[in-house]
């Protein structure tokens, strides 16, 4: 007696729907069943930018995926594991971070709204889940040489690159523009001192240089050798502690030979000293 075998045919969407995320692919680049590695325009689409573009559905997939107990520990690890795809630039990580944390609190908001039901919230939110969030991508590397980050270059590099800005855009402009940006990157009292020295007459803006530099000469002024081994008596120091501590700083501190040096001087020389023997 023959059986047959009945055979079920499937089509990409189908396939999809029952593998959205193969465990053999890295969030970062997924590939479903029946798709090849170089057509991904079903789930994301590489922008110049320097990001692209998944769905939500992706994201959420990926995250119910990870064996772990609650909601926020999924959103975590998904926050580690898609910063841990590349060496992305702080601009990157800073866009990414603040895209995701939009992306959880939306989560939060209708997962919760689900009473935690996987079903009743993949139900009433499939439109949202359709939806797409833009996360870091790796820059294709260029041929030639690397191109440096603005703060890595010479000052020659630097006034070529801002020549364009220095030329059309007025200096109150661009002072304002500095101003402004300053605190964003925790920069507030640079950000107060470019205001005051922008807006004071020249006399006041020549006394915070003067001040300025004599503070970065205190703070470099190395110790001469009485002070040395003033610190190093008081301390009760070994030599080789004194070397240990030398090393951090051997614009500041002098070297050991000084010392022992200036410790023969500080003794009365010797035909003033006088022995007394008593019986």
């Amino acid at each position: 007696m023959q059986t047959s075998k009945k055979t079920t045919t499937w089509d990409a969407e189908q396939v999809r729907d029952q593998y959205p995320t193969p465990p053999a692919f890295s969030p970062c680049m997924p590939r479903y069943h029946g798709q090849s590695e170089f057509d991904r325009s079903a789930w994301c689409s590489q922008r110049t930018s320097g990001a692209r573009t998944v769905t939500r559905k992706h994201l959420f997939n990926r995250m119910q995926s990870f064996n772990l107990p609650n909601l926020e520990e999924k959103l975590t690890f998904l926050n580690e594991e898609l910063l841990s795809c590349g060496a992305y630039s702080k601009e990157q990580i800073k866009t990414f971070k603040s895209t995701f944390s939009h992306f959880k609190s939306q989560l939060r908001q209708r997962w919760s709204k689900a009473h935690k039901k996987e079903d009743v919230f993949r139900k009433y939110n499939d439109s949202w889940l359709e939806g797409t969030i833009e996360i870091p991508a790796v820059a294709q590397n260029q041929p030639g040489r690397p191109r440096k980050l603005f703060g890595d270059s010479s000052e020659r590099t630097k006034r070529r690159k801002t020549e364009e800005i220095r030329s059309n855009v007025e200096e109150d402009v661009i002072v304002h523009a500095a101003q402004i940006e300053l605190p964003k990157s925790g920069k507030r009292n640079a950000s107060d001192i470019l205001k005051k020295i922008t807006s004071t007459n020249p006399k006041r803006v020549t006394k915070y240089k003067k001040a300025f530099f004599e503070t970065r000469k205190e703070e470099t002024c190395p110790l001469t050798p009485l002070q040395a081994l003033t610190m190093f008596v008081e301390a009760d120091l070994f030599r080789r502690q004194y070397e240990i501590i030398r090393n951090t700083n051997k614009k500041i501190f002098p070297c050991y030979s000084l010392l022992q040096k200036t410790k023969q001087e500080c003794y009365p020389p010797p035909e003033e000293c006088k022995v007394m023997l008593r019986a």
